[in-house]
């Protein structure tokens, strides 16, 4: 089995999702008084955590992380939320054709045991601190790598990159898959008020206001995408 069958189903969990609408919207966090300040108030610097407004319909999204350092990097990848339901013990997860899949669950200290009946156990860790100590589900967990990868490389990579996601358990009874595919460095300059990836030589504008982050796109800056604070990764 080149993945383990609980990340293959939380995987299709998402793109089932993704392909429910032809674009999935990132809602904006709510404002409170002090946000909602005016533009001019907020420093035009690109620093934090950014993902894109709209991820495509099969749930690939772009997300970046600004530095106050002047550096950043990009992630392209699975950026997708869907509902679902659990019990002590289960999580109820959309399937295709409007059917529902369940899925067995145990927490062992920081280890999350996930699987379908019948299938070998899937391992996770938790990241960060458990949000409530009477619903230990709650929160993210990192999948653990298998004990050998592929011999094929491109396999191999996949499965690296399966587990440097991040999946999440929220309190909305909502699950996100964050699964970066590849990732770019590169630097941002202030002044100019540029940014450019390593190895190009296209540098591409941006422009922040307080709740939006507007970069310029490949190939020519001549296009702009828009993203808002990454509320997996809060400022």
């Amino acid at each position: 089995m080149i993945l383990p069958r609980a990340l293959a189903l939380l995987l299709f969990t998402a793109a089932v999702a993704g392909r429910a609408q032809t674009l999935e919207r990132h809602p904006a966090p709510p404002q409170t008084q002090q946000q909602a300040a005016t533009p001019e108030s907020v420093p035009n610097t690109p620093t934090g955590r950014w993902i894109s407004e709209h991820t495509s319909a099969g749930g690939i999204g772009t997300w970046w992380d600004f530095r106050p350092d002047g550096t950043l990097t990009m992630y392209i990848g699975a950026a997708v939320t869907a509902p679902i339901s659990h019990t002590a013990n289960t999580v109820v997860v959309p399937g295709s054709g409007g059917n529902r899949l369940t899925l067995d669950y145990r927490i062992t200290g920081n280890i999350l045991n996930l699987k379908r009946a019948g299938d070998p156990d899937t391992l996770f860790t938790r990241v960060g601190p458990a949000l409530t100590p009477s619903d230990p589900l709650l929160g993210r967990w990192r999948p653990n790598p298998p004990a050998t990868y592929s011999s094929d490389p491109r396999l191999a990579a996949r499965q690296k990159a399966m587990t440097s996601g991040v999946y999440v358990f929220s309190a909305d009874d909502t699950q996100t898959v964050r699964i970066p595919f590849v990732s770019r460095t590169g630097t941002w300059d202030a002044t100019a008020h540029t940014l450019r990836l390593e190895g190009e030589s296209q540098t591409f504008s941006f422009n922040r206001t307080a709740q939006r982050l507007v970069l310029g796109q490949p190939p020519d800056n001549t296009k702009t995408g828009t993203y808002i604070p990454d509320l997996l990764f809060p400022q």
